[in-house]
């Protein structure tokens, strides 16, 4: 899994909302909204591309896999929310932070350090858990690369 709330926020309620996979979507991935979904009667979402240079606004999590066309459950980010989201590397307390992170492209893991442009600065390492090679930060996700941030 990629991604797992780990603080719900301010209350110890999680909001999901309904959404279609356009595309494939495992548990614990990020998604984005899906631009011209409108035509539809129902809002769609996909994952993410990710990487240094991913130009995607990310609007949550999905809490369980889906198939293109299928319903999925979609935890949106809101302010408070702590993740634990798995690390590319084994987990450095020296990168906790830092503004030098984004996703891998293709396992949307946390990976640290780089030339960051666009929205590839999608989280913040504030910590990790259990022993560095676990791999598993906590993170916030960065208000400048989320839909309603």
């Amino acid at each position: 899994m990629a991604f797992e709330l780990y603080k719900p926020g301010p209350t110890s309620t999680t909001p999901m909302e309904d959404w279609l996979a356009s595309g494939a979507i495992a548990a614990g991935d990020v998604v984005k909204l899906v631009a011209a979904a409108s035509a539809t009667a129902q809002g769609k979402v996909s994952v993410i591309t990710g990487g240094q240079a991913g130009t995607d606004y990310s609007y949550g999590v999905a809490a369980h896999a889906a198939a293109d066309g299928e319903h999925v459950a979609i935890i949106p980010h809101r302010s408070g929310q702590v993740w634990k989201a798995d690390a590319a590397a084994d987990c450095d307390n020296t990168k906790i932070g830092l503004l030098t992170t984004y996703l891998a492209a293709s396992t949307l893991a946390v990976t640290t350090g780089g030339t960051i442009s666009n929205n590839g600065n999608r989280v913040v390492i504030i910590g990790h858990e259990g022993p560095a090679s676990a791999r598993k930060y906590l993170v916030v996700f960065n208000h400048a690369t989320i839909i309603g941030g």
